[in-house]
């Protein structure tokens, strides 16, 4: 399984597909706006799980969380989606829930917040 994470901050993306590699996940794609994160999405059928900033300077991870929920081919809408952000409104958190949201993260992420969120997705197999 591919994750894809989008965020406009190279740091950020650094330290999460770092996290993900210690955690197992080897399979990261990095792309830093959702109009790249949709086209990478629609091309790649092996994308299980999006991560997403919530503030970007060209669109907001809850406007590609919305394109996504929306999107005429099932695998799209069904992906899951966690959110990440410095920001903890709840307002937001409940607009994305709403939305189908599967995750809200708080940056930074200490690894066994991230782990955690990860083994609830895809539960480790004994």
């Amino acid at each position: 399984m591919k994750i894809l994470c989008i965020d406009d901050t190279g740091l950020f993306l650094h330290l999460l597909n770092k996290q993900l590699q210690i955690l197992g996940f080897h399979d990261v794609i990095q792309c830093n706006n959702i109009h790249r994160g949709m086209e990478l999405l629609v091309n790649d059928a092996k994308i299980g799980l999006v991560f997403s900033d919530l503030w970007m300077s060209a669109g907001s991870g809850i406007d590609f969380l919305t394109q996504i929920r929306h999107h005429p081919v099932e695998r799209i809408r069904k992906v899951p989606f966690i959110m990440v952000t410095s920001e903890n409104k709840s307002s937001l958190v409940m607009e994305a829930a709403k939305l189908g949201l599967n995750g809200y993260l708080c940056k930074p992420i200490p690894i066994e917040v991230l782990k955690a969120k990860m083994d609830s997705l895809f539960p480790p197999s004994d």
